[in-house]
């Protein structure tokens, strides 16, 4: 079964010079593969309807604008590293919109890595070369809902819809 959720997807040109940036991660580490790099907005879980999901997220995004970002530094949860995101309130009105910030706050970022709890600190000191790092800017023109299914090798992250946003 799939769950769904909403993202933003950045340029091929901001995934290319996040990809040099950040170099190849050492096993144990197991990267998310750069197809699946995205910034989830909203998270809607097991069994959701495709169908009236996406009819809903036309409503919810309806009218608000495209935000301004940038992918920026690096953390890391427990197991888990990513890229982080500086942008305008833009952002943080759509992310809402889409229902982020409702079982916990919203902290936007895009995940690179994870790993098991034991190499929390080999996982940060692999992303270490983020230190200081930012993205070209770049405007998210659509929020994309995708279907993340769970196979042996990780995630496969599948478009389900994309709705349109207004320019800035």
């Amino acid at each position: 079964m799939a769950r769904l959720f909403t993202a933003l997807v950045p340029p091929e040109p901001v995934l290319d010079d996040l990809a040099a940036a950040l170099g190849p991660l050492d096993s144990p580490l197991r990267a998310e593969s750069r197809a699946g790099w995205h910034i989830t907005l909203g998270f809607y879980g097991d069994g959701d309807d495709p169908v009236a999901r996406t009819k809903w997220l036309v409503q919810a995004v309806d009218g608000l604008a495209a935000p301004r970002l940038r992918l920026h530094g690096f953390g890391t949860f427990p197991k888990v590293g990513w890229a982080g995101v500086e942008a305008d309130d833009a952002l943080d009105r759509l992310a809402r919109a889409a229902g982020a910030g409702v079982e916990r706050p919203y902290k936007p970022h895009l995940t690179l890595a994870r790993w098991k709890q034991e190499e929390q600190e080999r996982g940060r000191a692999a992303l270490e070369s983020l230190e200081g790092y930012s993205s070209p800017w770049w405007v998210a023109t659509e929020v994309v809902l995708m279907a993340s299914t769970r196979t042996a090798e990780g995630a496969v992250y599948t478009p389900v819809a994309r709705c349109v946003l207004s320019g800035v």
